[in-house]
């Protein structure tokens, strides 16, 4: 492995505004020293978040959680764009029967407007 990991990726796709990304690194101390410094970090226009990960068991199963929060957020982002993609069919229906629903009171709104300019002129004419 290297010494040495460094990612940082930007989540918006071109044209969008903002800096969204995430950012990875995992470096070493150098000439043989065992400490670490792990970063993972997710970030949006005004929000952050920082994970606290270790290399270091520390007694305690500290990377074995560590390992756990990555594998969490994968298999939560992945289920959460399955939804994603789920939900955008719905909402583009429910988009659609609200457009026809707003055309249609458009419609009958315009048709008694004419409505009462007919009666209108009928009792004027008399």
């Amino acid at each position: 492995m290297k010494d040495f990991h460094f990612s940082k990726k930007f989540l918006n796709k071109d044209g969008y505004l903002g800096i969204a990304a995430i950012l990875t690194s995992l470096s070493f101390g150098s000439e043989g020293r065992y400490w670490h410094t792990i970063e993972l970090k997710i970030s949006d226009c005004r929000n952050e978040i920082n994970l606290d990960l270790s290399l270091d068991d520390e007694g305690n199963n500290t990377y074995e959680n560590s390992l756990h929060k990555v594998d969490t957020l994968l298999e939560e982002l992945t289920a959460f764009r399955q939804k994603l993609v789920e939900g955008k069919v719905e909402f583009d229906q429910r988009k659609a029967a609200h457009e026809a629903a707003k055309k249609e009171r458009a419609e009958e709104r315009t048709k008694n407007l004419a409505d009462e300019d007919n009666i209108s002129s009928l009792s004027t004419d008399s």
